[in-house]
């Protein structure tokens, strides 16, 4: 047997885990080999240190005292997003931007259908038509920029809409299904 097989079975050999031929060798081993011996005397003497060491006991009122710190402090909050300041953000950022764009057109939407916003010319001039001839009575500017600041509103209002929804219903309902399912507990 080599100097390496035999370190590393030496605390199985001290455990009395080997098998008995393997342990046979072992004993060779150890009667020639002077430095094989040292390292088991050492393992011995470690063994030993650990064996005295007994196991640290806490305070007697260590709980009482863990759980009163527990209590002193500040109990934790939940941080939720700030939604409506961000609604708030959206609202007055569409505003200024309709106010741009009335500034700059003159109030006529199909100055919007010619600079190509995502929509066709054709859908915005069939949109355009159709409100010109719905508010005829109060002057040329007047329909597009009231169909304009109706659009407006009505996305508005279905974006408030859609987040009171998500909150009140959908929200509580999905955080009871991960519950349900053991995603969250």
């Amino acid at each position: 047997m080599h100097c390496s097989s035999c370190e590393r079975v030496l605390e199985r050999y001290l455990d009395g885990t080997l098998h008995r031929r393997r342990t046979i060798a072992v004993d060779r081993h150890l009667a020639v080999c002077a430095s094989c011996k040292a390292l088991l005397t050492e393992l011995k003497v470690v063994d030993g240190l650990l064996a005295t060491v007994g196991t640290p006991q806490p305070a007697p009122n260590f709980s009482f005292a863990i759980m009163a710190e527990a209590r002193s402090l500040a109990a934790p909050r939940s941080r939720r997003a700030p939604l409506w300041p961000l609604l708030g953000l959206y609202v007055t950022i569409a505003w200024i931007l309709a106010a741009a764009w009335l500034s700059v057109s003159g109030g006529d939407i199909r100055v919007l259908a010619q600079h190509g916003f995502g929509v066709t010319a054709s859908a915005f001039s069939g949109l355009s038509s159709a409100a010109v001839s719905a508010f005829h009575g109060l002057g040329h500017g007047a329909p597009l920029i009231g169909i304009f600041v109706a659009g407006v509103l009505i996305l508005d209002l279905a974006l408030a809409i859609g987040v009171f929804i998500v909150y009140r219903v959908v929200r509580p309902r999905l955080a009871a299904q991960l519950v349900r399912t053991g995603e969250i507990s």
